[in-house]
């Protein structure tokens, strides 16, 4: 049977939802237990409608906490799963996310979140920069888009939580992000020409206090976008 694949973090994910537990509760509870904490995603997300809505079973790959690098890796990590027939939901994060690599695991540092990690304050304060933020998360982005593609894999959705990718007010884009921005640029599926998340708040959707859109929103950005025809070419 066909399924949809969701990419991405905590918005993905479907952290603050009512079916889900979090960290800490997991932590404390299944500390010396076998049970995966991935597999606890939520299944009232707008992706797990989406899914039911084309008869699909449903696997999220969604990392809480994760950067697009996370997204980029768990996608090419998956990528043996995914067949021509299966819809793929990728939903990059926050650009300004980074990954490094201890020798042991992969780690995320984030402007917030992680600030007494000794790594954080050393990258943000010396390495961090917006434009390579956007180059890289771009290069990312583009770079999944090219490789479904070159496997026949046509039937995908690229979303992202905020729109600072594609439209910086804070920023003059340098010529290679405006190339980068035009290589797939009416690929990317918004919600009413904003993030998820920016959308949910302007709607005044309920959003936890850890930011994270809640069922009312993940079903209303769903059925807004089936009526606007943006899953169409799903089926």
């Amino acid at each position: 049977m066909a399924k949809l694949i969701a990419f991405g973090d905590s918005f993905t994910w479907g952290s603050d939802m009512g079916d889900t537990m979090r960290i800490e509760e997991f932590r404390q509870k299944y500390a010396n237990s076998s049970i995966r904490y991935h597999s606890m995603y939520s299944r009232r997300t707008w992706q797990k409608h989406l899914a039911d809505s084309l008869d699909m079973d449903y696997k999220c790959l969604a990392q809480e906490g994760c950067s697009n690098q996370t997204i980029h890796r768990r996608f090419f990590e998956a990528l043996p799963l995914i067949s021509p027939d299966d819809v793929v939901s990728i939903n990059f994060t926050w650009r300004d996310r980074h990954d490094f690599y201890d020798g042991k695991k992969w780690n995320t540092i984030r402007p917030s979140g992680t600030e007494d990690n000794p790594q954080t304050k050393l990258y943000y304060k010396h390495f961090q920069d917006p434009n390579q933020d956007q180059i890289e998360s771009l290069t990312l982005l583009n770079n999944i888009i090219d490789c479904l593609e070159l496997r026949g894999c046509t039937k995908y959705v690229v979303t992202c939580v905020d729109a600072l990718m594609y439209n910086d007010p804070h920023h003059s884009s340098l010529e290679v992000i405006k190339a980068l921005q035009n290589c797939h640029n009416d690929k990317i599926t918004w919600f009413d020409g904003k993030g998820f998340y920016q959308w949910a708040q302007d709607n005044n959707y309920p959003i936890s206090p850890m930011w994270h859109p809640l069922e009312e929103a993940h079903l209303a950005g769903f059925r807004m976008l089936q009526e606007a025809g943006a899953f169409n070419e799903l089926t």
